[in-house]
């Protein structure tokens, strides 16, 4: 694993949004952006994602989904998303900007506010129609506040 000091890893991030936020008719040169080892499974993923709730927001679909196919084509391969953003609406244009792309070079991490098995199954279910992917990478238990403390009872 290559280590990167916090000013390199600001420079290399200030880089990355520089060249997404480029006008589309130059040509911003790619930024290698630094990656590191997920647990011990050895999966590489980038220091830096795009966060996906401001994509439901949106108004224009077009747009949203130019927005991250942009960062897509400038480097961006960690995806972070819920169906509680904009009730499907980020999962779902997510969905539709990864058409063309290689779907085993993104990490996809999605959310669930369900408590239970079932719940959480069946709102993944619905997380990968609206993706349109076989799989995700992350299943994340969504806005935990007291809920830890029934598991004790």
């Amino acid at each position: 694993m290559t280590e990167i000091d916090r000013r390199a890893f600001l420079s290399v991030t200030a880089g990355a949004f520089a060249a997404a936020a480029t006008p589309q008719d130059s040509k911003p040169a790619l930024v290698a952006i630094p990656e590191v080892s997920l647990g011990q499974a050895g999966r590489r993923v980038a220091r830096l994602g795009i966060g996906c709730y401001p994509i439901g927001n949106i108004a224009q679909e077009e747009e949203a989904v130019a927005v991250l196919r942009r960062a897509f084509s400038e480097g961006i391969r960690y995806v972070d998303t819920a169906p509680s953003y904009n009730n499907g609406v980020s999962e779902r244009r997510i969905g539709i900007a990864l058409k063309g792309f290689e779907r085993s070079e993104f990490f996809i991490a999605t959310k669930t506010l369900e408590r239970t098995a079932s719940g959480a199954r069946k709102e993944l279910e619905a997380s990968l129609t609206r993706l349109n992917v076989q799989y995700i990478d992350c299943l994340q238990v969504h806005e935990v506040h007291d809920d830890w403390k029934q598991l004790n009872e």
